[in-house]
């Protein structure tokens, strides 16, 4: 397990493994949703997916702290201290349809066709945000028996079902 490590610095900021998934994650899936939406104009694509990506980190700041951590709620620097951890992903999830909405509104892009391209490759985060759950050693599971040690990996198999089966079965559909 990594853990919080930093896995390396960069123009003196630290790199931690969830922030590479992050940008990883990002950089493939926006690729992939500019392929599948050929006809369109990528500069707008690109423009669309990186407020997403804003709004999803935002939202999911904003989520943790509506749900854990009140005290801060009007502390805008607490809100985008994403360096110290603290996502919900349901706040990111909301703020980032939202942002989705209103950016495909704005370029003309119909949102259907954004929606299922985005649908499509959003498989590739899920399965790359549970591999960092993964190196982090968070979602154990719980023993398998009291008889030994052994826990179950929850993180993989969220892995394997969220990321490789929901993607084949994304490209299957599609």
């Amino acid at each position: 397990m990594i853990g919080f490590y930093t896995l390396f610095e960069f123009l003196a900021s630290k790199v931690r493994f969830y922030g590479l998934m992050y940008a990883l994650s990002f950089l493939l899936i926006n690729k992939l949703v500019a392929i599948k939406l050929h006809k369109y104009d990528s500069t707008k694509i690109n423009n669309v997916m990186f407020d997403v990506i804003l709004g999803l980190i935002v939202g999911g700041s904003l989520g943790y702290i509506l749900a854990y951590d009140t005290e801060n709620i009007f502390n805008f620097y607490e809100i985008m201290a994403i360096w110290k951890g603290g996502m919900a992903a349901y706040g990111g999830f909301v703020i980032g349809i939202i942002v989705l909405y209103w950016r495909t509104k704005a370029v003309s892009i119909p949102l259907k066709d954004f929606t299922d391209a985005l649908a499509t490759f959003l498989p590739i985060g899920l399965f790359l945000g549970r591999l960092a759950n993964l190196v982090n050693g968070e979602i154990v599971g719980k023993y398998m028996s009291e008889h030994c040690a052994y826990r179950h990996p929850v993180s993989v198999y969220n892995m394997l079902f969220e990321g490789v089966f929901i993607s084949c079965v994304m490209l299957w559909k599609n």
